[in-house]
This record gives C-alpha cells, sequence and structure tokens, in this order.
C-alpha cells in the first residue's frame, strides 16, 4: 500500500494504521471509545519523535554537528532567534517557517523596544513566532528555540512568576488557535536562517516580513539545511 506514497509518508500511513488498529481492538474488547483527536494528536507526535530520533542515528551532519530536522509532513516548523543590543533596549526577533519539505512559508525580522535582558528578547521571539503561525492560517507547528530555559517556561504547568511570564501566558492561551502546537530545543547550529534574520533586522533596525519567499541570504541558509537531510 505504502508503495503509492513518498517515502516521507511511510511512516505517517503505517503508524496510523497501527493505531486505527489499536484503537479498534479497545472498543471490541474492553468497550473504551478513542475519540478522533486523540488518535489523530498520539500519531502526529509519535511521529515527530521518530523522525527526530532516526535522523539523530541515520543522518547526522556532515560536519559533525546538529542539523535542522524537518518536521512531519502534516506539520509546520518555526524557528525563532533574537539578537539583543543591552545599552539600546533593543531586540530583534529573527522568525522563519518550513514545512516537511524545508521550504519557507514565511520568514520576518521584527524589531522591540524596551527589551530588558536576553532571556525576554528570545521569548518576545517565540510570541512573534507564534503569531505570525496564526496570522498564516496555520494549523499544526512545531515551534523550536535554541534558548532551553525560554522552552522549559512554555512546557510547564506552574504559573510563571518570572520577567517572560506575561509572554509565557499569553503564549499559552495564543496556542488554542492551532489544531497541534509543540514546543522543542534545537542547538544552535540547526537555526541558522532565524539568527542570521535577527542580526539583520537589529543591524537595520527596521521590520520586514517575506510570505512565500525569503531574502537571497535567508535562502542559501535554508538550502543548506535542506541538504543536511540528504543521507550521505
Amino acid at each position: 500500500m505504502v508503495q503509492n506514497y513518498e517515502p516521507r509518508s511511510h511512516s505517517l500511513i503505517i503508524i496510523t494504521v497501527w493505531s486505527l488498529w489499536y484503537a479498534r481492538n479497545k472498543l471490541t474488547h474492553e468497550g473504551i471509545a478513542k475519540r478522533v483527536e486523540d488518535v489523530t494528536n498520539f500519531v502526529l507526535s509519535y511521529c515527530h519523535e521518530l523522525a527526530r530520533i532516526s535522523t539523530s542515528f541515520s543522518h547526522p551532519s556532515r560536519h559533525g554537528q546538529d542539523c535542522w530536522i524537518a518536521p512531519i509532513v502534516s506539520a509546520i516548523k518555526i524557528n525563532t532567534d533574537a539578537s539583543f543590543n543591552g545599552p539600546g533596549r533593543l531586540s530583534s526577533s529573527g522568525i522563519i517557517i518550513r514545512d516537511c519539505d524545508g521550504l519557507i512559508l514565511g520568514c520576518c525580522h521584527c524589531v522591540n523596544h524596551n527589551i530588558t535582558s536576553v532571556f525576554f528578547a528570545k521569548a518576545m521571539a517565540v510570541l512573534q513566532g507564534i503569531q505570525f503561525a496564526i496570522d498564516l492560517g496555520l494549523q499544526r507547528v512545531v515551534m523550536e528555540s535554541v534558548n532551553k530555559s525560554v522552552i522549559s517556561k512554555f512546557l510547564s504547568t506552574d504559573f510563571d512568576m518570572s520577567e517572560i511570564g506575561q509572554i509565557t501566558r499569553d503564549i499559552k492561551e495564543m496556542t488554542a488557535n492551532f489544531v497541534e502546537c509543540r514546543f522543542t530545543f534545537s542547538g544552535r547550529q540547526s537555526n541558522a536562517p532565524a539568527h542570521a534574520l535577527a542580526a539583520e533586522g537589529l543591524r537595520l533596525c527596521t521590520d520586514r516580513y517575506w510570505v512565500e519567499e525569503a531574502p537571497p541570504f535567508v535562502d542559501r541558509l535554508a538550502a543548506q539545511d535542506r541538504r543536511s537531510q540528504e543521507p550521505p
């Protein structure tokens, strides 16, 4: 059956069939009915983790460093970063949104004022990345940031009393706009386009958005990420 589809879809098909078979057995033998959204979320989460593990073990970066990993077929990945100017209390958020083939759906750099720390700047970049995805009408997203502390705040169920507490609460409310929204951490090497956008925004001190296109320097970095997905 799977031979009729692209290789990238094979795992999704097999895991979907397996999940439906499991849900059918739960209903038949235990009388427990699984909701469609529960089965769907399980399939997408399982596929995402499988893709991450498979890429890490089977297709390492050609230079032995972390590389960008494409999302599963039905998801979109958002990468964010921020550049910070302490004396000027300015930051620039760099955001790039790509599909499972590594193609750019949108990217931007936007300047923020009255930013008190790098931590605050990184959190603001995630907030603006989420808003950009909402504006584009995306449904299933993976938000990836290089700042593990920021990501841990969004994943925590505790009330956030830190300087980014309000941003944390805003983001959690905004994720209700998606069918699925996952937060993950990545290494610096996997985030080059977003980092370059953030640096350019701070240099120009202006906002700029692109939809289904990108400036040449981002195109080049995104192309490198796509090549890193190819087997060595």
